[in-house]
């Protein structure tokens, strides 16, 4: 059995404070080892896009849904988080993603879900400022046929589901905010935000805030295309 002296020694080389903060670390630079080694991981290349900064990951599956939903399981070191409500871009996809779960493992790595995020959502705040963001966005209309009768017309009804980053921007949305959220430029659709969730995608205030719009009449005297 070896002496205190020895693990005195250790722990002081590696500047820790225990032995078993030691064997942490001899762990963490294992898999960091083998994070850099691995041949038989696909290995991307991301920026987060608030800041431009490189980071590799590891990706270890990609699922594909019949709700056009895509996400990706992802590893990083422990050195390099990443966080839920994070939208990472990939230069290989040219893609953009969204971080939708994130959780360290036995504080050793981390381990998490992207989402592939398919719009772009733009809006005026109240000072008139552009906000863009990409989203992941989903349809809350699979049970209603996407129209309502009144007494003289019948008018379109499609909900939407968008998962977006809570941060400053986001977490100043509220009810009967409007938006335009369409692939035709030209004839968007309207909606408006009926709910605002950021409570459940998110902890302590960080993380994903989620809208729920619905789609609505455009008004010329309120909406600008």
């Amino acid at each position: 059995m070896k002496d205190i002296a020895y693990y005195r020694k250790i722990q002081n080389a590696l500047n820790c404070e225990s032995y078993s903060e030691m064997l942490r670390n001899e762990k963490i630079d294992d898999i960091d080892n083998d994070f850099e080694e691995s041949l038989d991981v696909d290995k991307f290349q991301f920026v987060y896009t608030h800041n431009n900064d490189d980071i590799e990951l590891e990706i270890h599956k990609i699922n594909w849904n019949s709700s056009n939903i895509t996400t990706q399981k992802f590893k990083s070191k422990i050195n390099n988080p990443i966080f839920r409500g994070e939208v990472l871009y990939n230069y290989k996809q040219n893609l953009n993603w969204l971080c939708v779960d994130s959780r360290p493992i036995d504080y050793l790595y981390y381990s998490g879900t992207l989402r592939q995020c398919d719009y772009e959502l733009r809006w005026q705040d109240e000072k008139g400022n552009i906000i863009n963001k990409w989203c992941c966005i989903t349809t809350a209309s699979q049970y209603n046929s996407g129209e309502v009768e009144d007494k003289q017309l019948t008018i379109g009804y499609n909900q939407l589901l968008i998962y977006l980053p809570l941060d400053k921007d986001t977490i100043k949305l509220k009810s009967d905010k409007r938006f335009f959220i369409d692939s035709n430029k030209i004839n968007p659709k309207p909606y408006r935000l009926t709910r605002v969730d950021t409570v459940s995608m998110a902890y302590n205030g960080e993380g994903c805030i989620v809208l729920l719009c619905t789609e609505c009449q455009y008004n010329p005297e309120t909406d600008s295309i």
